[in-house]
């Protein structure tokens, strides 16, 4: 109990904080109705969160832990995970939340290296975004939704992990990309404020239309013979 007491009360201190570490990256958080359906905010009843996590330093393990807090600041759920290793390698982490009302609530994710020593590795994920990629003839283009518009934050894109477009404001929700090239690339919307990566979207795989022009046909070479029968001539239009 008394531990849980601890976990609750670190938890309201860092609401407000981001983390100034970077131990590990979040390459994505998901959203599960108690269906196993994805889902783009929270839901009341029993909620899934899981987050791609990849550690960047050797012996790393990792907890999720999923707080919801009311219009007032007020904890009113939380669910942890169990701990997992995600040195050098990109680990799904899953956390349960069950919670009454989601009205005026808020989800705060927080990806601690161990619950005791209360280590972030990550910022606070407080901004899910789910990614959709259209593909066109020459251009790509990205539309994503998200559970938050008001929180001071930016949209950072990434096609196969750099930066493709930056600073772009919480009322935009849609980007072409016409920087085509061969082959597949992953698209992935990030979140951030103050610097700090607050969200991050599923990865997008997406493979532009082809715009080479059709080849013309080879010169078609030998002859060919057709032999007329007198007898499939027809009179036409009185001829």
């Amino acid at each position: 109990m008394k531990k849980i007491l601890s976990i609750i009360l670190a938890l309201s201190m860092l609401t407000s904080a981001s983390s100034m570490v970077s131990a590990a990256t979040v390459d994505g958080l998901i959203y599960k109705n108690s269906s196993n359906e994805r889902v783009v905010d929270m839901r009341p009843g029993t909620m899934t969160v899981e987050a791609n996590v990849t550690g960047n330093s050797s012996d790393t393990t990792a907890h999720l832990i999923s707080a919801v807090y009311d219009e007032d600041e007020n904890l009113i759920g939380v669910g942890f995970s169990p701990e997992t290793n995600i040195t050098s390698r990109t680990q799904n982490i899953t956390a349960t939340v069950n919670v009454d009302t989601m009205d005026g609530a808020v989800v705060k994710n927080f990806i601690w290296k161990d619950i005791q020593g209360i280590y972030p590795l990550t910022s606070v994920q407080s901004v899910l975004i789910d990614l959709e990629v259209t593909e066109n003839p020459g251009y790509q283009v990205l539309n994503w939704s998200t559970t938050a518009d008001s929180t001071g934050h930016t949209y950072k894109i990434l096609k196969d992990g750099a930066v493709l477009a930056q600073g772009l404001t919480v009322d935009k929700h849609a980007y072409v990309d016409k920087t085509q090239g061969s082959g597949a690339s992953n698209y992935q919307i990030k979140a951030v404020k103050n610097g700090y990566e607050i969200g991050a979207s599923n990865i997008v795989s997406s493979t532009p239309i082809d715009l080479a022009p059709v080849a013309a046909p080879s010169t078609v070479s030998g002859t060919q013979e057709w032999t007329l029968d007198p007898t499939d001539i027809r009179t036409v239009n009185g001829y």
